[in-house]
């Protein structure tokens, strides 16, 4: 469970989405205020990662930003751009999106929003506006104050009704803020029947594989890795040269006789060739046939035929 920043603005969380026009959204949402920048992009390569400077000048350029793995945050010109502005470039436990659960939780809504409109035969864009002036105009379920209140201390102006005014207290904030991560916290173990890891470090474990796992193919990579590190519920595993960091999910401690020694060898992939084509005398033989154990029906032919000849 992470702790709420001291003050709007000083930790971000950034991701993409792509669209069905080809097009991407830029997401940047302050962990504080959850107060949500929206830019669309036609590219998300390592260059278009500078369009963060504008915002960093209309913001400010916050202490910690936070991202997934992904291409554009793993390459040298976003370490360098890191470097430049001063800011920590914090990047989540590989394969565990909950990690960024903030705005992937807002991407989702923004789909939809997109849907919506296609489906409605309106203006995509137009919508997506819409939404965000009003989302950032209503109180948030969390912080009970609507997030530009809090990102400015003053309201904004939009079509909807006031009916009051929310006032953004940090104390109210942080007291709900924590009450309501808590309360998420209780349901998820809840409902992921979530249990203490028993990994600790130096034990051998195997980990999840990635991407889709065929029918015929074991759900966890049969060679086994030593666990070397261990941060909160991030694990850190390697075999020779070889390291992975996943979720505690993702593993499961090496239980019974298996080849430990294997964990101890360099990261090899390449699979064991195969023969095509057999020799002559290697080939492959058939079973013997097996005697019917019950005797063949009788076939009789229809009795609507028994006048016809040929």
């Amino acid at each position: 469970m992470s702790a709420l920043p001291t003050h709007p603005w000083k930790e971000v969380s950034i991701d993409f989405s792509d669209l069905p026009t080809g097009e991407h959204l830029l997401v940047i949402i302050d962990d504080y205020s959850r107060f949500p920048v929206v830019e669309i992009l036609t590219s998300t390569s390592s260059k278009a990662v500078s369009t963060f400077g504008s915002h960093f000048a209309l913001f400010g350029i916050p202490e910690v930003v936070r991202t997934d793995n992904g291409p554009p945050f793993n390459s040298e010109y976003f370490m360098k751009f890191a470097q430049y502005l001063g800011f920590r470039h914090r990047r989540i436990t590989p394969r565990w999106p909950q990690a960024n659960g903030e705005v992937e939780r807002f991407m989702r809504v923004l789909k939809k929003v997109v849907r919506t409109a296609n489906a409605e035969r309106k203006s995509w864009k137009q919508e997506l506006y819409t939404f965000l002036r009003n989302y950032r105009a209503t109180p948030h379920r969390t912080s009970g104050a609507p997030p530009a209140t809090v990102m400015f201390q003053r309201p904004i102006r939009t079509r909807l009704p006031e009916p009051q005014s929310h006032t953004a207290n940090d104390s109210e904030i942080r007291n709900r803020d924590k009450s309501m991560k808590q309360k998420q916290k209780v349901n998820a173990e809840k409902h992921q029947r979530i249990r203490e890891s028993e990994i600790r470090v130096g034990n051998y474990v195997l980990v999840k594989r990635d991407g889709h796992i065929g029918k015929y193919t074991t759900p966890f990579n049969t060679r086994p890795l030593k666990v070397i590190a261990i941060k909160g519920s991030q694990i850190v595993a390697s075999r020779g040269s070889y390291r992975v960091t996943r979720n505690s999910s993702h593993f499961k401690v090496l239980k019974g006789q298996h080849d430990i020694h294997a964990a101890v060898d360099d990261y090899d992939e390449t699979p064991s060739p195969q023969i095509a084509n057999p020799p002559r005398n290697e080939r492959i033989q058939t079973p013997p046939m097996v005697a019917r154990r019950n005797p063949p029906r009788n076939r009789a032919p229809p009795r609507n035929l028994s006048d016809y000849y040929t």
